[in-house]
């Protein structure tokens, strides 16, 4: 994806850290999306909901958070 849009996120490395030197005791939720997004989207509406499928990808999506790799994080901080 860095090679086709290098404008997405190009120092995403630094947000986290950059949270965590902003906010005292800031709130972080890693969200997942990997899986979601590069793999379900545009064709998450042609799976059932409750279907086998959709819940191995989505525990799929949890492994790459453990792995460290996802596309979404949630942060909350109060200044």
């Amino acid at each position: 994806m860095n090679k086709i849009d290098p404008s997405e996120a190009a120092d995403s490395s630094a947000i986290i850290p950059a949270i965590e030197r902003t906010f005292k005791e800031p709130f972080i939720v890693q969200t997942g999306g990997l899986i979601y997004h590069l793999c379900l989207n545009d064709i998450l509406i042609n799976i059932e909901e409750n279907s086998y499928l959709l819940d191995y990808m989505l525990s799929l999506d949890n492994e790459t958070i453990k792995m460290g790799m996802q596309h979404y994080i949630f942060a909350l901080g109060i200044k």
